[in-house]
């Protein structure tokens, strides 16, 4: 039997992307750009990484591995539905401002005819969410070495004028030396945003199935009881 999949080792695609669709794969338009404050996309369009399984998904996204070409680079690859766009461009203008050991590290994002793709940093460890759901209490020094972490990349997002607001464990990604990330910064807003009200749409979308000790205090500390 083959081996099992790692950095140095990855299995055909099952069904490789036409050609056709490749050609329309392009970077993300300037107006895009604009809108979230990252500058100049990069040339490199997405035919340079070759897809393989999904490892995740959600209502409007997906999750694939895939690898640089020419290279034994495994990423993160996800695509993200139209609809989802003003999320996205938030997530896209918090990462490209910050680089951090303890943030997903963010290497490009392009767009197609109905998606968007971001190409992330591949963690092989999962989220923290299915960590815990498959293992349950953690041991006391990994508790200890990603609360050390969590405090790294929060104090990290603060320093540079932002607030994270989604701290659930489904939001942490665990790298392949055992570090914790922070990988969702969707809903992150500025500090000087997030010192007033937050909308009801906004509490009401994170808050559904997650305790209210997950959401940044700066969202609940104006918000009558």
């Amino acid at each position: 039997p083959p081996p099992r999949p790692s950095l140095y080792w990855l299995p055909p695609p099952a069904r490789p992307p036409p050609r056709a669709s490749r050609r329309r794969w392009v970077t993300a338009g300037r107006k895009e750009a604009r809108m979230a404050g990252v500058g100049a996309q990069t040339e490199e369009g997405l035919a340079s990484y070759r897809q393989y399984e999904q490892i995740g998904c959600g209502a409007f996204s997906a999750v694939f591995k895939a690898r640089k070409r020419q290279s034994i680079e495994a990423v993160a690859l996800r695509r993200v539905h139209m609809c989802r766009q003003e999320k996205l461009l938030a997530e896209v203008r918090a990462l490209r401002e910050m680089s951090h050991p303890n943030l997903l590290a963010l290497h490009g994002w392009y767009k197609t005819d109905n998606h968007f793709w971001v190409v992330c940093e591949y963690c092989p460890g999962g989220d923290l969410a299915a960590v815990i759901a498959h293992d349950g209490a953690l041991p006391e020094p990994t508790i200890v070495s990603f609360g050390l972490d969590a405090l790294a990349a929060v104090a990290h997002v603060h320093g540079r004028g932002f607030v994270a607001v989604d701290l659930a464990p489904r939001s942490w990604m665990i790298s392949g030396c055992g570090l914790l990330k922070l990988s969702d910064l969707g809903a992150s807003r500025h500090l000087t945003e997030a010192a007033a009200p937050p909308p009801d749409a906004l509490l009401s979308s994170l808050s559904q199935g997650y305790p209210a000790s997950y959401l940044a205090p700066e969202l609940l500390r104006q918000r009558e009881a």
